[in-house]
């Protein structure tokens, strides 16, 4: 790829982190996709999921990591 080529890709990656940066993206395994504001938790996506859930949800992973 040429200069004028890595130059557009910068753009489109400059334009997905644009658009993305006010939210967070979770891929269910069943393909379903949740959008939720950038700065919220595992509890907020516990209660997306369902209120009982989010009601009895004590811990979080992410990446194989525990998370807050």
């Amino acid at each position: 790829m040429g200069a004028a080529g890595s130059a557009s890709g910068d753009f489109l990656d400059e334009i997905k982190k644009e658009l993305l940066r006010d939210s967070i993206l979770h891929l269910h395994p069943k393909g379903d996709v949740v959008e939720l504001p950038y700065g919220s938790t595992a509890i907020d996506f516990a209660y997306h999921i369902h209120t009982d859930i989010g009601d009895h949800c004590t811990g979080a992973k992410a990446d194989g990591a525990i998370i807050p």
